[in-house]
C-alpha cells in the first residue's frame, strides 16, 4: 500500500482543482492503485511558517552546527515537520496553474521551507548537491491559457515547468511525467486535440505511477 501526496497550488479551489485532467487522474489511479491513500494539500489552506527571524536564525545555525537556542530549536523543528512529510510520500502530483509564466508564490514559498541542508539536499564531500528525498515517480500537471508549450513561440517564458524539473532533480526524484494543459479558459471547441491528447496522457501516467 503506497502514499500519493496531492500537493495542489490552485487557488480556484471548486473550480480548477476540480479540472478534467485532475479529475481523471485521481480517478484513474483510485481504479488502478485501490489500496493506496491519497493526501490532498492545498498550499492555500496551510499555514506556512517564514523562513525570516528566528527561523533563519535556525537555519543558518543548522548549516553551520553551531548550538541552538531555545527559539532555534522550536522554529527548526517547525521546517524539519513539513521537510519530513514530504519526504514520507511514495508517489507525488503536483497541480500547477501558470501565474507570470512562472508557478504560484505559495508553491514557491513551500519550496523554499523544505529544500534545506540535511533535509531535502546535501553537499557532497567533493561540494555537489546531492538530493536526499528517494527517487519516487513525480506526475506534475500544468495549466496554461492558451498554447505556450514545446514548438510554440513562447518557449522563452515557459519558466514553471524548468523550474518544477530542475527542482525535483536537486532533491532526488528523477522519474517525472509532466503534462501541460494548454486549454485552460479556452473555448474547448478550438483545442479539442490537444485536450484529448493531454487526457491521454493522464490517464497512462496514472496507471503507471
Amino acid at each position: 500500500m503506497g502514499r500519493l501526496l496531492h500537493i495542489e497550488a490552485c487557488p480556484r479551489f471548486d473550480i480548477e482543482n476540480k479540472s478534467t485532467l485532475t479529475r481523471l487522474f485521481l480517478e484513474t489511479y483510485k481504479e488502478i492503485h485501490p489500496s493506496d491513500t491519497i493526501e490532498a494539500m492545498n498550499l492555500w489552506k496551510i499555514d506556512l511558517p517564514s523562513v525570516i527571524g528566528e527561523m533563519l536564525e535556525a537555519k543558518f545555525a543548522e548549516t553551520n552546527k553551531q548550538e541552538w537556542t531555545p527559539n532555534d530549536a522550536e522554529a527548526w523543528h517547525m521546517i524539519e515537520k513539513y521537510a519530513e512529510h514530504f519526504k514520507s510520500a511514495d508517489k507525488y502530483l503536483f497541480t500547477i496553474p501558470t501565474w507570470s509564466f512562472g508557478i504560484p508564490y505559495v508553491l514557491k514559498e513551500y519550496i523554499d521551507v523544505i529544500t534545506q541542508l540535511g533535509l531535502l539536499i546535501e553537499f557532497t564531500k567533493a561540494g555537489v548537491v546531492k538530493g536526499l528525498v528517494a527517487d519516487q515517480p513525480a506526475c506534475v500537471l500544468y495549466s496554461k491559457g492558451g498554447c505556450a508549450g514545446p514548438g510554440s513561440k513562447r518557449d522563452a517564458v515557459n519558466f514553471q515547468v524548468s523550474f518544477m524539473d530542475g527542482w525535483l532533480h536537486l532533491i532526488g526524484i528523477n522519474h517525472i511525467f509532466n503534462v501541460i494543459d494548454e486549454t485552460a479558459d479556452v473555448d474547448l471547441q478550438h483545442v479539442q486535440r490537444p485536450r484529448e491528447k493531454a487526457e491521454k496522457e493522464v490517464a497512462i501516467i496514472a496507471r503507471s505511477l
